[in-house]
């Protein structure tokens, strides 16, 4: 594994991304399940972003990395989504889904708190029935309520309306697998879900509505084959146009909704775009997304270290961006830290932190990381990013009694490479999002922390409004 230690390298082309652009910042960006990446959110605000951490749901402005906590769940969500109201009201929506017996979860954010200083607040969670809730899309749909789709793992899309005196169960779609994303297009009249099978499933209303409770029934139209494994994130382009489905086994399937017919046979992928490493854990496609302005970008996340920028216009272009693996471009949380300082420094870094740093080499939060908020006004995820992002294999107690040695070997020379031993091992990425922020930018989340990508405006001739003189 080539250990990077720029901003990231672009494979296939350029003129996508200025990969020069990369900042990291703090946060802690718990991944609770090893499938489920869809952890991050883009709200109404430009400069800001929604993550998970362990039970809270915190904000953070991508210009200032500044973090505060918006709410506190009764469970650790596995997913996250956020959504206006409803035309007419500022005020936002938080939902998220947990593990047991389809928790679901639902915050208000009044207009005036979405300032990237909110305060906490209250939280209205339910059980839905069934199992785990694997993912949960929002949508508007009307000027007082917002729908949402709910994928489980008991089979089931639960169809809910939630509206500020509460949320009701409005249908239940049953399907011959577990249920792991789907997306309503833009127009309300398609429903595309994926599974833990090969297929995407196609849905559309009835012609006729159930005239008692005024509301569009729907039928599943269509079963469209697209790669060999499970299926983890669904999505419409913006105009609803394309929409396209990732798979585990590293194949994202494109297709152009004007050529879907009632016959799965004639319906052929438009394009069909592969991970890096396909058919392995690392490569496995987790989280698929459109940006939703004038860029036409595909967004696509490998499991590990990896993100894919596909041009949404003919498919020919893609880029693919590498999360740096070292710390050499962060700055320090304090004057012991890694970031400069003697040999000495870092060996009383190590040693104070060997226990909280060993326990999280394998990718996924333990709970014990020093990212806890110790004051009334916000949290240490401010502007910074941690530094014990060095991870090796220690099946062993010697093996993990010997991981000061690796450590410090790896900050004299990042490229250090022990004999028999692995390098370090590539960020578990957490989720994407895109941010209309300074002309447009990709925001990638793994374990611990959020970095941004900045758009090459001049490539993509696209450019942010300006005013006429």
């Amino acid at each position: 594994m080539t250990i990077e230690t720029s901003g990231g390298t672009s494979r296939n082309t350029s003129t996508l991304i200025d990969i020069n652009s990369f900042g990291p910042r703090r946060a802690r960006v718990t991944i609770k399940h090893w499938q489920l990446r869809d952890l991050i959110c883009k709200t109404a605000l430009p400069n800001e972003i929604l993550y998970v951490s362990d039970r809270f749901v915190k904000s953070m402005d991508i210009k200032t990395g500044k973090s505060v906590k918006c709410a506190e769940f009764p469970f650790e969500p596995r997913c996250i989504a956020t959504s206006s109201r409803g035309s007419g009201n500022g005020d936002s929506i938080i939902a998220t889904g947990g593990i047991q017996r389809g928790q679901f979860g639902i915050s208000y954010r009044p207009e005036q708190q979405q300032d990237g200083y909110s305060t906490m607040n209250p939280v209205t969670a339910v059980e839905l029935g069934g199992s785990i809730n694997n993912s949960i899309t929002l949508f508007n749909q009307g000027s007082a309520s917002v729908s949402a789709l709910v994928c489980n793992n008991d089979h089931s899309l639960r169809m809910l309306d939630i509206s500020p005196t509460g949320h009701s169960v409005v249908d239940k779609i049953c399907l011959p697998v577990p249920l792991n994303h789907a997306s309503m297009s833009p127009d309300g009249n398609t429903i595309i879900t994926c599974g833990d099978s090969p297929q995407l499933f196609v849905f559309h209303p009835e012609e006729r509505s159930n005239s008692l409770s005024n509301r569009r029934s729907w039928t599943r139209s269509i079963t469209l084959p697209t790669s060999s494994d499970s299926g983890f994130s669904t999505a419409f382009s913006p105009s609803g146009v394309l929409f396209a489905v990732a798979a585990q086994d590293g194949v994202a399937s494109i297709f152009d909704s004007r050529f879907v017919s009632s016959s799965s046979t004639a319906c052929k992928p438009l394009k069909m775009i592969e991970s890096t490493r396909p058919r392995t854990n690392a490569g496995a496609f987790r989280c698929l997304k459109f940006t939703p302005g004038a860029e036409d970008l595909l967004l696509i996340t490998e499991q590990s270290g990896r993100v894919h920028v596909v041009d949404a216009r003919k498919f020919e272009d893609r880029q693919v961006l590498d999360i740096p693996n070292t710390n050499d471009l962060l700055p320090p949380r304090s004057s012991n830290h890694l970031a400069g300082g003697t040999v000495s420094n870092h060996m009383r870094h190590v040693r104070l932190n060997q226990g909280s740093w060993a326990d999280d080499q394998a990718g996924f939060d333990n709970g014990s990381d020093d990212d806890v908020e110790e004051d009334n006004d916000g949290d240490d995820d401010e502007g910074n990013m941690i530094h014990d992002d060095y991870y090796y294999e220690h099946s062993t107690a010697a093996g993990r009694g010997s991981s000061t040695n690796r450590f410090l070997a790896s900050i004299v020379d990042p490229h250090h490479r022990l004999s028999g031993s692995r390098p370090m091992q590539e960020k578990e990425v957490s989720g994407i999002a895109w941010s209309e922020e300074d002309g447009g930018m990709v925001v990638v989340g793994w374990n611990n922390g959020i970095g941004t990508w900045n758009v090459d405006n001049w490539g993509r001739r696209v450019f942010p409004a300006y005013n006429m003189r």
